[in-house]
């Protein structure tokens, strides 16, 4: 198949798989959560809501983003705020799974096809983007007790050591299917709301797009938090 008309087809896919899934997330995730939860207390055995579920919280290998999103809240709201907002309906979006030819820095089958940005940077240092390790733009952040490292989209300030800033895109080949990754972590000035007037005005913001396939399964987020 040709290069351009593989591509085409490959954001197809990738547009398929989330924005219909997004909808979906974050219209109902905030209702259905509960009950989904009452049933997985009562020991229901096939879960008719377990998709509006995040098992990965109970896993201590893959729970750290949940570890440190709950610490200082209201537990049963957090659990909530999580499930509703922050990581809707994740069991589901786990499930929807393209090919994977990478294992964290343990291994990478990954065939570059074409790099067309990389300027990732990490604490002032440039980010080997394509090593073993999985590596995206991305913002951790700072808690209100000094803590640097935060995955999840929380916190008070931006962690510059820790914050993986610029721009990766690229395409890339797992076991032979054509795949894109697109991450920018940057400010940029946009419109935004305040509360003096005239409420609407230009601010800068901290801003994290991902799209594409990650690491875990396809991916589109568009995020962003007003510079501190």
């Amino acid at each position: 198949m040709d290069i351009e008309k593989e591509k085409k087809q490959a954001k197809r896919e990738w547009w398929w798989r989330t924005y219909p899934l997004d909808i979906l997330r974050y219209s109902t995730g905030w209702l259905l959560c509960i009950p989904a939860w009452i049933l997985m207390k009562l020991g229901v055995k096939k879960n008719p809501l377990w998709y509006w579920l995040d098992d990965e919280i109970y896993n201590e290998e893959t729970n750290k983003d949940w570890i440190s999103f709950k610490i200082g809240k209201f537990q049963p709201w957090a659990w909530y705020d999580w499930h509703s907002f922050r990581n809707p309906m994740y069991n589901k979006r786990r499930n929807i799974k393209p090919e994977i030819a990478r294992i964290n820095c343990v291994s990478n089958d990954e065939e570059i096809v074409e790099i067309i940005t990389d300027t990732l940077t990490r604490n002032g240092e440039d980010i080997d983007s394509f090593g073993l390790c999985y590596e995206e733009a991305i913002l951790k952040f700072i808690d209100k007790n000094g803590n640097e490292g935060f995955h999840v989209f929380s916190g008070d300030k931006v962690s510059m050591k820790f914050s993986n800033l610029g721009e990766l895109h690229y395409w890339f080949r797992a076991n032979g299917k054509l795949y894109f990754r697109y991450s920018i972590a940057e400010i940029r000035n946009q419109w935004g709301f305040s509360w003096k007037f005239p409420f609407i005005v230009k601010q800068d913001y901290w801003v994290n797009i991902k799209k594409g396939m990650s690491e875990k399964g396809y991916t589109n987020t568009n995020k962003r938090k007003k510079v501190k």
